[in-house]
């Protein structure tokens, strides 16, 4: 179990550590949603602010085959990617 506090529920943290989420990886997507949170703008464009790393971390965190197509992504898609608390 990580050490320090995350803000990820142990349910989101097992979740991530059974999709092979390192230590590492889990604090910077738990940075990631936390920005996300503090964002004024939508979530769809918050993802499109995020590094090409950053992106493909959201993808690992949710499990996903495909690459993140952003402009594709509906809102509630897009709410859907940032939610893991």
């Amino acid at each position: 179990m990580l050490n320090i506090n995350t803000g990820l529920s142990v349910s989101s943290l097992n979740r991530l550590q059974t999709r092979d989420l390192n230590e590492t990886e889990i604090y910077d997507f738990a940075d990631i949603l936390k920005q996300a949170d503090e964002a004024t703008n939508s979530s769809k464009a918050f993802l499109k602010s995020l590094t090409a790393d950053k992106l493909q971390l959201v993808k690992k965190a949710n499990s996903l085959a495909s690459t993140i197509n952003v402009d594709s992504l509906s809102a509630e898609g897009a709410q859907n990617l940032l939610s893991h608390r």
